[in-house]
């Protein structure tokens, strides 16, 4: 039986004020995309069946510069919400080899994200109980070992030996303590691996059989008999034994016991109604699939073709899967484009009309820009003195050095290409060059607009020579 779908009870200005905190600006944009997500959650909580599934999202087609955040508003609200996302690039379907790939794979390659990102989610779940159960095995399988009356006794003294100039203890003394603490790790055991082609690509690397340097590591032949129940294993003969160390040892077990709790939890059925249910699909350079007729090749495949094989994908249909067939009718598409040589209008009519809601979003200021550099969380800045720290280089920015910056960018986008926000990148980048790559242990650098126009002169601080293209 399918696990109920949880839908977020989030309010839109609730969503909008998360996204505060990694966008700046761009309001309109943010309130329709969070009227757009919480009317999905909405839908949900309708007790009319047949109401509720004639309620279909509202898909949102955002337009305006490169680097403005069209992008950053929809994998944000993704997070924010926790909803299976995937950005496509839709240029890749109008390059030549487009033949024989379908829209459909949009689909596909959602589901393997969202698949990867709940198998992520539960292993590390799981992760302290599987170390923890790992070390537990390990240890009793050691004692167990010592205790047989059929050891080698003469083994068994030469690793007190051993064990008493290395560890400190010996071998006798199993403490599960230590062992997790890794005050054992360096010892080796002939372990048995409960499933063999599990282990074949094993994070950790094989060791040799054998004693090797009994001067520097101590060895112990112990065969590991899985504590737990394993149908596929019938006797030691059946088993695949490899010496490994003891870290290597904890570390393969406690993947075998993150791989049995994913096989029983991971319901791939509640991954498929999650998708349908709360899934967003993010179409970028959207506007690239309007023709331009003077830049038309013959390699170039229909970008009126495209589009038309992406309405019925947007409008709802069923798309067959490895995992079982899923319906498209209520994930919500979000659209962008720069629209910088077209206009919305330029699509064509059924595709616009799947798009009910259009945001147009404004050209940062320079006041955007200067929240961008200190309001933001994690931003520029912030980055490059964590970054630098490492270094022992301190480095503080003014708020006249953040402005100085913020001018710059602005400057440079108006006069050349417009990147957006992606400008200060560049700027940050060419302040900090020089301390970054000559500053040795103790060295302070403050960011003021005198150290920001000194640093920046060379490059950024030339003004376009606009009379050469006067006529």
């Amino acid at each position: 039986m399918l696990k109920k779908t949880t839908i977020s009870h989030q309010t839109p200005k609730e969503i909008a004020l998360e996204m505060d905190k990694y966008i700046i600006g761009q309001d309109d944009a943010k309130k329709a995309v969070a009227i757009a997500f919480v009317n999905r959650g909405r839908r949900m909580m309708i007790t009319d069946e047949h109401l509720r599934s004639e309620i279909s999202p509202k898909n949102v087609l955002l337009s305006g510069p490169t680097g403005v955040g069209k992008t950053e508003i929809a994998r944000r609200i993704a997070d924010i919400t926790d909803s299976p996302f995937l950005k496509v690039e839709m240029t890749k379907f109008t390059e030549v080899g487009y033949a024989g790939k379908d829209v459909e794979s949009i689909i596909r390659d959602l589901i393997e994200i969202t698949i990867k990102k709940e198998r992520d989610r539960l292993a590390k779940e799981i992760e302290i109980t599987a170390k923890k159960s790992a070390v537990k095995y390990v240890a009793q399988a050691m004692k167990d070992e010592i205790k047989r009356k059929n050891a080698d006794k003469n083994v068994l003294k030469e690793l007190n030996n051993i064990s008493n100039k290395v560890e400190g203890e010996a071998i006798m003394e199993v403490d599960e303590t230590k062992l997790a603490n890794g005050e054992y790790d360096n010892q080796k055991i002939m372990i048995a691996l409960p499933d063999s082609k599990m282990f074949n690509k094993a994070p950790f690397k094989d060791v040799e059989s054998g004693f090797g340097d009994i001067d520097t590591v101590s060895t112990a032949m112990i065969s590991i008999i899985p504590l737990f129940s394993i149908k596929d294993i019938k006797g030691d003969s059946d088993r695949a034994k490899k010496s490994m160390k003891v870290r290597d040892a904890l570390e393969a077990m406690a993947n075998y016991y993150v791989k049995e709790h994913l096989d029983k939890n991971l319901i791939i059925g509640d991954v498929l109604k999650k998708i349908e249910q709360k899934g967003v699909i993010f179409l970028d350079e959207i506007d690239k699939l309007i023709s331009n007729k003077e830049t038309h090749s013959r390699g170039e495949v229909s970008r009126e073709g495209v589009q038309r094989d992406l309405l019925p994908l947007i409008e709802g249909t069923m798309v067959q899967t490895k995992y079982g067939p899923i319906r498209t009718d209520h994930i919500l598409f979000i659209a962008a484009g720069a629209f910088h040589d077209n206009k919305v209008s330029d699509l064509m009519p059924e595709l616009q009309g799947r798009f009910p809601i259009h945001v147009k979003l404004k050209s940062l200021s320079v006041k955007d820009f200067e929240h961008i550099l200190t309001d933001l969380k994690y931003n520029l800045p912030e980055q490059q003195q964590k970054l630098l720290k490492v270094d022992g280089i301190d480095i503080k920015f003014e708020k006249e050095g953040i402005t100085a910056i913020a001018e710059i960018a602005q400057r440079m986008n108006s006069e050349l290409e417009n990147t957006g926000a992606r400008r200060l990148f560049s700027v940050i980048e060419k302040v900090v060059e020089e301390v970054s790559f000559s500053g040795k242990k103790g060295t302070k650098v403050i960011v003021d607009r005198k150290y920001v126009e000194k640093m920046t002169s060379n490059e950024f601080d030339k003004k376009i020579d606009t009379k050469k293209y006067i006529l």
